[in-house]
């Protein structure tokens, strides 16, 4: 009766064999038994619900059922770690840690569980424990390259730069050595891990030029006898990246795109292209991402921005051309949300760079306060409504009362998409409006949050890191730098 939920007619049932055979202590010990197994009942639904909640992107709401759960049931880890991945993917970084680290102590050997740890150590500034629990978990699973990598940036943050010499490098490689000694060579992850070293420790130091021809060369080598190798494309694309040579670095992030199905690395790639001012090509695959995600917003402006770049030819101008475009649109379909979006958002860049600065302005505040007027406006509306706002605003009392409306507007956005690192940029980017210590130090808690969701994002960092440089955190600072450098190298010498 009890594995069939029916728990009142189990209790009458142990009730009646106690006072068949008084003496029976199964009988007695039913009211506890039943209590356990009808919270676990519960729990069970619950964490269906959650699960419900969770693909229907309702995060908060499977949260709450989550923790009511776990209420129920303390020591269920399913139940557990998936509220912690869920707690990482809205940004509640904290109490994600709590739980991965309970998860842990039952099952150490889960590699998912350790890797998100040390990725939630480092965000509390807290590497030598990420560094220790890494080194650890590689012994369990030493092909986890990913791992292997934040590993070495971990240590290269921790190496002064006058220390940082060849010697140093090649105790790197020989210690890396010795622990692939019993893997097959199969397996290119030695020859990827020593590419990644000299690239890491040495692509950045007075002896550049050497430590990149020795990560090519291992990287080629992977290559060549691993032709499917993404980790090796990479590895060459970041070495011709440093170097300055577009053609090969594209090559190569071709191949990539080509042996991968994940669409973040064609985002990678139009960076790339928009990074080497080859804003035709960068339009082209940032119109690849629209056309997928045609619910981002991100992805719309990037499109935009690219079109704005473009060179004019003639009498031409490619983003006045889109402009009347998107206004003749317009005219049969005037409630189009994506559409005033977009025409929205090509009067904001006109705003930048005109003499009419004004009149752009004024146009383009109209057109966002229409996108965001339609029933199915998107949340990328009030954050460019907010960034058009803020770069006409003049100083004083005014300017101080519409930012802390913004402030409002962009909590109560973040409460409605945590999961969004859009929405957690906006609110720090608020935050900085104000120029002022106090009000950036709480930006870059948010900023931090952005970055967290998003790693692959070099513009978050970017910002991230040139608010960490104006509050004095230089450790903070290098720290990014050493991220960017896996991501965007070209930029990484901006701060």
């Amino acid at each position: 009766m009890i594995r069939l939920n029916l728990f009142d007619d189990a209790g009458k049932a142990f009730e009646k064999a106690s006072q068949i055979d008084p003496s029976c202590a199964r009988a007695y010990q039913a009211p506890e038994l039943i209590r356990i197994e009808k919270a676990r009942s519960k729990g069970e639904k619950l964490f269906k619900d959650a699960k419900d909640a969770a693909a229907k992107k309702l995060f908060l709401t499977a949260v709450e059922s989550l923790e009511h759960a776990l209420e129920l049931v303390p020591r269920e880890i399913t139940w557990m770690r998936f509220l912690a991945d869920l707690c990482l993917r809205i940004g509640e970084i904290t109490r994600a840690g709590e739980l991965l680290s309970k998860v842990r102590v039952s099952n150490p050997g889960d590699f998912w569980v350790n890797f998100q740890l040390a990725r939630v150590y480092e965000f509390e500034e807290k590497p030598q424990l990420a560094l220790e629990l890494l080194s650890s978990t590689l012994k369990d699973h030493p092909k986890e390259i990913e791992a292997h990598i934040m590993l070495l940036r971990l240590k290269r943050a921790q190496i002064p730069k006058d220390r940082l010499d060849k010697e140093l490098i090649t105790s790197f490689i020989l210690k890396s050595r010795s622990d692939f000694l019993k893997m097959p060579k199969s397996e290119p992850l030695p020859l990827l891990v020593d590419g990644f070293t000299h690239y890491l420790l040495g692509g950045f130091s007075k002896f550049q030029a050497e430590s990149l021809k020795k990560a090519e060369e291992c990287f080629e080598e992977a290559l060549s006898r691993f032709q499917d190798s993404i980790w090796a494309h990479r590895g060459l694309s970041l070495v011709f990246r440093v170097r300055g040579d577009f053609k090969l670095a594209s090559k190569h992030i071709h191949e990539i795109v080509k042996l991968s199905s994940d669409p973040c690395l064609l985002y990678s790639l139009a960076r790339f292209c928009e990074n080497f001012q080859n804003f035709g090509e960068a339009k082209k695959y940032y119109a690849s991402l629209r056309n997928l995600f045609p619910e981002n917003g991100a992805f719309r402006k990037k499109v935009i921005e690219m079109i704005g770049r473009e060179p004019a030819e003639g009498n031409k101008n490619p983003l006045l051309d889109f402009l009347t475009n998107c206004q003749e649109t317009l005219r049969s379909t005037p409630n189009h949300v994506w559409t005033l979006f977009d025409v929205a958002f090509a009067q904001s860049l006109f705003a930048h760079g005109s003499q009419q600065k004004d009149e752009w302005n004024k146009r383009s505040m109209l057109t966002w306060n229409k996108v965001i007027s339609q029933p199915d406006s998107p949340p990328w509306a009030w954050w460019n409504l907010i960034a058009a706002q803020r770069n006409s605003l003049k100083a004083g009392a005014e300017r101080n009362r519409i930012l802390n409306q913004h402030l409002s507007t962009c909590e109560k956005l973040v409460r409605d998409f945590p999961n969004v690192a859009e929405a957690h940029l906006a609110l720090g980017e608020s935050y900085l409006a104000f120029n002022d210590l106090a009000q950036t130090d709480k930006a870059v808690k948010h900023l931090e949050i952005a970055a967290f969701l998003e790693p692959e994002s070099a513009e978050i960092l970017h910002v991230l890191a040139l608010s960490n440089r104006a509050l004095g955190k230089s450790i903070r600072v290098d720290a990014i730098r050493d991220n960017m450098i896996l991501l965007e190298p070209e930029f990484s010498a901006r701060f």
